[in-house]
């Protein structure tokens, strides 16, 4: 199954903190689906979050093989850098 994760991280971080942000979320997911990350780069968001106007854009694109998959949120959540997601399903 493919999925796509629109993660919204601070505008505040370098852009090594970023590689080091993609980095983890494709080690959390190394066994558990095959992980192709675009960054988008900084954009304005539509609304403030967390007291942001901007945020950098990351797009993850994911080739799931097992269930880890429901763990991502909780380990999204728990992340500071990451200001927003959204995790969609392609049929």
């Amino acid at each position: 199954m493919t999925y796509e994760v629109f993660t919204w991280l601070k505008p505040d971080l370098t852009a090594d903190q970023v590689k080091k942000e993609i980095k983890e979320v494709e080690e959390f997911l190394k066994d558990a689906a095959t992980v192709v990350a675009e960054n988008l780069g900084k954009r304005k968001l539509a609304y403030k979050i967390k007291g942001y106007e901007d945020g950098i854009q990351i797009n993850l694109r994911l080739e799931c093989k097992t269930g880890k998959l429901p763990e991502l949120p909780v380990f999204l959540n728990r992340k500071d850098s990451v200001l927003r997601y959204l995790l969609t399903k392609e049929e």
